[in-house]
């Protein structure tokens, strides 16, 4: 391969790469759109491709865009920034079909995808990490894509706006008492991050402060500062992480300020949520999800349900008043108490929730009892073999598959086309400018009205 070569690009890797084919060998170039014609340098040999970036374009596409975030080329949070949102909606539904194509083997077209209003400022969550650059300065936001480099920035567009405020003040207070931010290399220093939700509709925020040590200093000047400076604050946890991990969190938490939560309305429920809880990230559009998740299912009120991967709760209860029963499974304990809490919060009496492994949990419940619907939503590594060999078992009449990656939710409906007929596949953008989709699939037993 030549260092330097002109191509057109063809298509888009998974995470919105640029594809350019020559002399038989294939490249991915980042920030290169269909039919661009570019000079690319081409810099490293993977095993079935290479690497390379542009350094001229010779032709630009009408679905180009100015990013208008300054940290794009150095930030690994947004990918697609340079293309309008029309393709960048093309792009996903595209992604989509691709999987349920050539990984699941299965000839089903998908539904257009359910793009969003204004594709900006969603997130209702965000984590950004500390430390200090080679001058000693203090630095705070995300890490460069595939690196441990922070990027120190001062907005992302995909941010509340309310929690961007609360990160950037809570950086002046680590400069004004002098607390030293955590350095990865040396593994010394207090500061490691900070995580920030705000409720959609409540307004209410939490604030959790992630330490290397058990000590946080100047606690109670923090705590008096940003509560001044926010009265929306409800909840500050000081979240302790001692181990050399990639994780945010820590298993050792404290409540130094307020509740232990903040309340949310999604659907028309309210919500406790958490330091830990999983709770979607974009709420105008998690309501499009589920809404769309429940309507696939086309529930009765004989129905009982299965909602695995329960989480807090949020889908099983939304669904709860269509239905006769909801049984929610969990394997993590925090998030059975939250579902539990939930139900009781919003006086829902017809959904029960149980501490345990999905797939065993299956098994041994459909030996006394009969589940019409089973709603999944996994981690984005998609169904334990065992669940989805639970599934092929116990033959519940419909599935409902709510997946955050359409290369694992392909692999699974493989496996359980044997059994089901795939009825609908519907993307939604639950996260607009990045390379992330969410897909329900509805899944009906082939032989049920036989």
């Amino acid at each position: 391969m030549e260092d330097i070569i002109r191509g057109t690009c063809v298509d888009y890797t998974f995470d919105g790469k640029g594809i350019i084919k020559y002399n038989n060998e294939v490249i991915f170039v980042p920030d290169v759109l269909i039919n661009e014609q570019v000079k690319v340098r081409v810099y490293k040999k993977e095993k079935n491709y290479y690497l390379g970036e542009v350094t001229k374009y010779y032709t630009k596409s009408e679905n180009r865009v100015e990013p208008s975030c300054p940290y794009f080329n150095d930030c690994g949070g947004c990918h697609l920034l340079h293309m309008n949102y029309t393709e960048q909606l093309r792009f996903k539904e595209k992604h989509v079909q691709n999987c349920i194509n050539r990984i699941g083997g299965i000839d089903k077209v998908v539904l257009p995808i359910i793009g969003m209003e204004n594709p900006y400022r969603y997130r209702n969550k965000v984590q950004v990490s500390f430390s200090k650059d080679y001058k000693g300065n203090v630095i705070g936001g995300f890490y460069k894509e595939k690196t441990h480099q922070i990027i120190d920035n001062e907005c992302c567009l995909l941010e509340n706006e309310v929690a961007e405020e609360v990160i950037s003040f809570f950086k002046s207070l680590i400069k004004k008492y002098d607390i030293e931010p955590f350095d990865r290399s040396s593994n010394q220093g207090t500061i490691r991050h900070l995580l920030v939700r705000t409720g959609y509709y409540s307004k209410e925020i939490m604030v959790v402060i992630i330490t290397k040590s058990k000590f946080l200093p100047k606690q109670n000047l923090l705590i008096q500062e940003l509560i001044k400076k926010f009265p929306n604050i409800v909840s500050i946890i000081h979240n302790v992480n001692e181990g050399r991990t990639n994780m945010i969190l820590g298993n050792t938490e404290k409540c130094i300020y307020g509740k232990t939560y903040i309340e949310d309305t999604l659907c028309g429920l309210k919500f406790k949520i958490s330091s830990k809880s999983f709770y979607q990230v974009n709420p105008t559009q998690t309501e499009k999800l589920y809404n769309e998740a429940i309507k696939a299912a086309n529930l009765t009120k004989e129905d009982n349900i299965i909602d695995a991967y329960s989480g807090i709760g949020t889908i099983g209860l939304i669904a709860s008043k269509h239905v006769n029963s909801v049984v929610g499974v969990e394997i993590v304990k925090e998030a059975i108490i939250n579902a539990q809490n939930n139900a009781r919060l919003n006086n829902i009496t017809n959904a029960k929730y149980f501490i345990d492994d999905a797939s065993k949990f299956m098994i041994n419940y459909i030996k006394n009892n009969k589940a019409d619907v089973v709603f999944v939503d996994p981690p984005r590594s998609g169904l334990d073999k065992k669940f989805v060999e639970s599934i092929l078992l116990s033959k519940p009449e419909r599935v409902v598959y709510v997946s955050c990656d359409p290369s694992s939710l392909a692999r699974d409906i493989k496996l359980l086309k044997e059994e089901y007929d795939i009825i609908s596949i519907q993307p939604v953008d639950m996260f607009p400018n990045t390379m992330h989709v969410e897909t329900i699939v509805l899944l009906c037993l082939k032989d049920a009205n036989k």
